[in-house]
């Protein structure tokens, strides 16, 4: 039985994570830690519906808040019993794009213009896991799995930086923001290796988030249950390492592009992304 804590968990991907391992049998997924700022209406139904086998608990987690991170390992620890932390997922993040570009494909790039949420998506999307990540270390070294999986993008890919499916996004801040969560997931797969640990920047493809928009590819749902095939691979074989996930009916071009739209750029095949 393993224990997971995610965070940004009341929508989207987070909340969709938080689903689809409730749905599992309690002698795979004993305890599911849902951390957020606040808590959605659909998460309250989650936890209320866990409520006799008392598996899912909400926290409240602001990733950018230390004091606030703090508070929630020490919840979290209670909760444990004395066990460890065997998964955690760090998937709470912002993206700021540029209104004027996005709708207007033909107004000039102003890269200032754009970088005006480089600040508050380093808070988040880097800063956040580094908190989050350093206070919860210590139950997680207590576990048996000891996985941490940063969500990630390929977005975050310096060498795919100008490819068609990346360049034409107007998210730069959130683009470096990826690029160093990706340096700070390798620098803890050095660092924990040795203690059993698999630290791995997964990217769960483009979904249909309110970061992803209507247009994505997947759905959060399609997103959570194969990123957890990932997440979850007995041993280190991911350890440092910027995986894709692996969805049938997109493993090809021809596959994607089948489905239409924005589809034919994107392919989910299990590679691993270079960096």
């Amino acid at each position: 039985m393993a224990s997971f804590l995610i965070t940004g968990a009341s929508k989207g991907l987070g909340l969709a994570f938080v689903k689809e391992l409730a749905s599992r049998p309690s002698s795979e997924v004993s305890k599911i830690f849902a951390g957020a700022r606040t808590n959605s209406d659909a998460l309250k139904e989650l936890c209320s519906q866990n409520d006799a086998d008392n598996r899912v608990h909400f926290v409240k987690l602001d990733v950018a808040n230390q004091e606030s991170v703090k508070e929630a390992a020490s919840e979290v620890e209670k909760k444990l019993e004395g066990k460890g932390l065997d998964v955690l997922i760090n998937n709470a993040a912002i993206c700021h794009y540029d209104m004027q570009k996005l709708t207007n494909p033909t107004v000039e790039k102003e890269i200032m213009r754009e970088m005006t949420g480089l600040e508050e998506e380093f808070q988040v999307n880097v800063m956040g896991v580094q908190y989050t990540t350093r206070e919860f270390l210590p139950l997680m070294e207590r576990s048996e799995l000891k996985k941490v999986a940063n969500i990630s993008s390929t977005f975050g890919s310096i060498s795919s930086a100008s490819d068609p499916a990346v360049a034409w996004s107007p998210c730069p801040a959130y683009k470096i923001s990826k690029a160093a969560l990706n340096a700070l997931t390798v620098q803890y797969a050095l660092e924990y290796q040795n203690k059993g640990f698999s630290f791995i920047a997964v990217c769960p493809g483009w979904l249909k988030t309110q970061i992803g928009s209507d247009l994505a590819d997947l759905t959060p749902e399609e997103g959570a249950k194969a990123s957890l095939e990932i997440i979850l691979t007995p041993g280190q074989e991911y350890n440092g390492k910027f995986p894709m996930v692996k969805v049938k009916g997109w493993e090809t071009k021809e596959e994607a592009a089948s489905h239409g739209g924005y589809a034919g750029n994107n392919v989910y095949d299990g590679r691993n992304i270079d960096w």
